[in-house]
């Protein structure tokens, strides 16, 4: 919430955060579950399915903390507040969205290997050195993966989660 030279957290960079992340999120998910409204029940009685993707993990561990940097320290905070928002967010929208056949199922992913990661080499060893089985990130086709299957799987309830 305070930086090293204590400054406190920008007031405008949260609400930012915030509307892109929360606002924006909650927005799609409006505009799309009216759309799924008028779809034709399939067999399953199903009309569609929203996927969550939320990182509910907060990580404090300083090589990652210098990553951030460019947005500053308390970025994080509003990050994992948006993050903790939509997660919140599943299960009531999976209660109100059901009665009408569509479902919403949440995805919590730990640390996978993306470009802005992997320019960062000793971050990497040493994150896959603190990651539980298997000893390294997530790879993108392994999130892929779940996304594909998860909606197949009307009863299935999974969570991808490699936190630290």
């Amino acid at each position: 919430m305070v930086s090293k030279s204590k400054r406190t957290h920008s007031l405008d960079l949260f609400v930012n955060v915030l509307n892109k992340n929360v606002i924006g999120y909650f927005n799609m998910v409006r505009l799309v579950s009216q759309s799924m409204l008028s779809n034709a029940k399939l067999m399953s009685e199903e009309r569609g399915v929203i996927i969550n993707t939320s990182r509910f993990s907060v990580i404090d561990i300083p090589v990652i903390n210098s990553i951030s940097a460019v947005n500053g320290s308390g970025a994080q905070v509003a990050y994992s507040t948006a993050m903790a928002a939509i997660a919140g967010m599943t299960l009531p929208l999976a209660r109100g969205l059901g009665r009408y056949g569509i479902r919403c199922v949440g995805v919590e992913p730990g640390l996978f290997e993306i470009p802005l990661i992997q320019a960062y080499e000793d971050t990497v060893n040493i994150l896959s050195k603190l990651t539980p089985f298997p000893q390294r990130l997530g790879k993108p086709e392994e999130y892929a993966q779940l996304i594909e299957v998860n909606p197949s799987h009307r009863m299935k309830c999974s969570k991808l989660s490699k936190t630290l």
